[in-house]
């Protein structure tokens, strides 16, 4: 059973202090602005303070990701979709782990591939091993492929 957390440190959460300040600037001058002008917009831009906010945390929650094994199943995140994949260590017949990418041959003839060029060095070796790790507690054939040197 293990949890990596692969969300980049640097930079995501500038880049969501940045938007959540944006929006709430752009409410307070719809706010004023309206204010001057025509109740209806007032009320039309209180409507946005909660949609902002939600955009906010939408987009907050969108930004994790991770690899984990648990419960007999491995779930991992390494998009900005907010779906979680799932894979039943069951269901998988080899795993062949590459420089930047783990390929999980499953059971049918069929394959799934997560590319993970965009990690830095150190995670990525420490999630390469705790993969392989797993894997042979279930009993599932793991090729490693060394780099060339």
């Amino acid at each position: 059973m293990f949890y990596q957390n692969l969300t980049p440190k640097q930079g995501y959460k500038r880049k969501n202090a940045v938007i959540r300040a944006a929006v709430v600037a752009l409410v307070l001058l719809c706010t004023l602005y309206s204010l001057r002008t025509a109740p209806l917009l007032m009320g039309l831009s209180l409507l946005a303070l909660p949609l902002g906010i939600g955009l906010s945390i939408w987009l907050d929650r969108k930004e994790k990701f991770f690899f984990a094994s648990e419960a007999g199943e491995l779930r991992y995140r390494t998009s900005y979709s907010p779906r979680v994949r799932k894979i039943h260590w069951q269901d998988i017949d080899s795993i062949r782990i590459g420089p930047a990418y783990v390929r999980f041959m499953l059971k049918g003839h069929k394959k799934r591939q997560v590319s993970l060029g965009w990690l830095p060095y150190d995670t990525l070796r420490e999630l390469k091993s705790l993969v392989e790790a797993e894997a042979r507690q279930y009993h599932v054939t793991c090729t490693v492929v060394r780099i060339a040197s």
